[in-house]
């Protein structure tokens, strides 16, 4: 059982390792998130949360869901 339990860990991290790459794209192809990446601390996936509720793009939205998906 412990073995199973580890080898979802596995795939979950990987996942996971996946979606952050994604959100990491997404931010430096967006000029408001390399904007808000120049203040110390703040990295690509907390520019993203702080633009999320602005973006009404739907393919945005459809990269992240896509890319979680097929891992």
């Amino acid at each position: 059982m412990l073995q199973r339990l580890i080898t979802e860990l596995e795939r979950v991290t990987k996942q996971l390792s996946e979606i952050d790459k994604v959100v990491a794209q997404q931010a430096l192809d967006d000029p408001r998130a390399l904007k808000l990446m120049t203040i110390p601390g703040v990295s690509s996936v907390v520019a993203s949360s702080v633009l999320a509720p602005s973006t009404t793009s739907h393919a945005s939205s459809h990269r992240i869901s896509s890319a979680a998906t097929s891992v």
